[in-house]
């Protein structure tokens, strides 16, 4: 099977869509978010940066740096041009996708977030029902993380992340009472859910790096991370 990665919350600034919007062409001006006479330009983003960056003498949303400005999926044509994008990969034989910053669809309105995705979910599903959704919902608190089981076939599971690369380290923890919250978190919302674990990914160090190399400790992180559920 081929699972791809799939970016729905933001494009690069130098993409089409962007460069047509800066220049107020239809449809592509409402498919981001530019600043209004209301607009506070000075806003901080949750990662520390500017939350409004200036191109062409506009000021777009762009909550995580200036190189990637935020799609509007409150717009029905952006969650279209979306939906068409995804249907150009499914036709091409793909069997699912990695979904990027799921948590981000909406930062003021998370309803607005879980609806999207739901929407989403049933477009690929209807187009092909095997087809495989896993999101980055970048959060630790399983509580936070279920609703996202509700609108998707997965999530990464960054909790656990965290708890396997303790657990290589030589730090002790209370797993199986973890495992046991996030089962419990998890059916709430979806009793066929599906957890994927993992030890690191592309936006970390890496965890041989972290250990300095120890064939020990990797060793024992791989076998923790191989014989946990999912």
């Amino acid at each position: 099977k081929v699972t791809i990665d799939f970016v729905v919350n933001h494009t690069g600034i130098d993409n089409e869509w962007f460069k047509k919007a800066l220049k107020n062409e239809e449809p592509y001006k409402s498919y981001y978010i530019f600043s209004d006479k209301y607009t506070n330009i000075n806003e901080i983003s949750p990662f520390g940066g500017r939350l409004w960056n200036q191109k062409d003498g506009r000021y777009y949303y762009s909550i995580f740096w200036e190189g990637m400005p935020d799609l509007n999926m409150r717009n029905p044509k952006t969650r279209d041009a979306i939906k068409e994008a995804a249907k150009f990969w499914i036709d091409k034989g793909v069997d699912g996708f990695r979904l990027d910053a799921t948590k981000h669809i909406d930062d003021e309105d998370r309803e607005i977030t879980h609806g999207f995705w739901k929407e989403f979910n049933c477009y690929v599903k209807n187009i092909n029902k095997d087809f495989f959704l896993v999101g980055e919902a970048w959060e630790e608190d399983p509580e936070v993380v279920a609703p996202f089981l509700g609108d998707m076939d997965s999530s990464f599971d960054f909790g656990m992340k965290s708890i396997i690369r303790s657990l290589g380290n030589g730090e002790p923890y209370p797993l199986t009472k973890n495992i046991a919250d996030t089962v419990s978190a998890y059916k709430k919302v979806n009793e066929n859910y599906i957890d994927t674990i993992f030890i690191g990914n592309h936006d970390m160090n890496r965890i041989a790096s972290e250990y300095n190399g120890d064939t020990i400790k990797l060793k024992l992180a791989a076998a923790i991370l191989f014989t946990l559920p999912g």
